[in-house]
């Protein structure tokens, strides 16, 4: 089998890391959220899981994702929900 064909297969490294990072967090942040009874970490968490379904790797996929873990540590009195 040619080493080209396989290339265009597999994603990138860094998507690949992505996604394992950021599943750890969403699993995390849902954990957390059903232990401390606190909706708004457990809807960041489905959304961290959810999003890189839809957004392409690349500098958008990372921004998304480091914003979305940020929320998780932003106090629920700051939050407007």
């Amino acid at each position: 089998m040619n080493a080209n064909a396989t290339d265009s297969i597999l994603p990138a490294a860094s998507t690949l890391l992505g996604w394992i990072l950021f599943s750890v967090v969403s699993i995390i942040a849902i954990g957390y959220a059903k232990f401390k009874q606190e909706w708004h970490a457990g809807i960041i968490g489905v959304v961290i899981g959810i999003y890189p379904y839809f957004i392409p790797s690349g500098p958008i996929f990372w921004t998304l994702g480091i914003l979305l873990t940020g929320l998780l540590f932003v106090p629920r009195r700051h939050l407007p929900w």
